[in-house]
């Protein structure tokens, strides 16, 4: 429907959008589903060899883990408790 502008004049009502450059297009690859393998081969991902590679060196020896737990139940019961 057209409609009058600040100066009278009758314009669309829809402005003129630039064209979509073709390689930003989505292809029909875009929405075909690929597997895993797929996903791995495209970002360079390669089996783990040693399992000891994926320990993580990041809890302290002098750390107790149920002490942790502990603190971490406190933590939260006092804060669900102060909202």
């Amino acid at each position: 429907m057209a409609r009058k502008s600040k100066t009278g004049m009758k314009t669309s009502g829809r402005k003129k959008m630039p064209p979509v450059p073709a390689h930003m297009i989505p292809t029909l690859d875009f929405w075909r589903t690929k597997t895993v393998e797929e996903l791995a081969e495209e970002q360079g991902i390669k089996p783990v060899e040693n399992p000891d590679e994926l320990l993580g060196d990041f809890w302290p020896k002098d750390e107790n883990i149920d002490d942790f737990l502990l603190w971490l139940r406190r933590l939260r019961r006092d804060q669900k408790g102060a909202v």
